[in-house]
C-alpha cells in the first residue's frame, strides 16, 4: 500500500480496514482473486499483476471504512 494502515479486523470471509495517505491509494494484495472492495457506496474491483497479485486502485487518498469481501 502507499498509505498507511489505520485498521484491519477480520470479519468472517471479509477484512474492514482503513488505509490514509497522501496520494490516491494503492493496496496490492495477494490471496484476493475474485474478492471486491465496498468503500462509500463504490465497488473496487482489483486487477492481476504479473506476480499474482491483485491491484485495487482508489480515486481518492483514503478508503475510509472499507470491506473487503471474498466470497467462497
Amino acid at each position: 500500500a502507499n498509505g498507511r494502515v489505520q485498521y484491519w479486523r477480520s470479519e468472517g470471509s471479509s477484512v474492514r480496514f482503513r488505509v490514509s495517505g497522501h496520494v490516491p491509494l494503492e493496496l496490492e494484495l495477494n490471496g484476493t482473486e475474485g474478492c471486491s472492495i465496498f468503500s462509500k457506496g463504490s465497488v473496487i474491483r482489483g486487477r492481476p499483476t504479473a506476480n499474482g497479485s491483485m491491484i485495487y486502485k482508489f480515486p481518492t487518498r483514503d478508503s475510509f471504512d472499507a470491506l473487503l469481501n471474498c466470497q467462497a
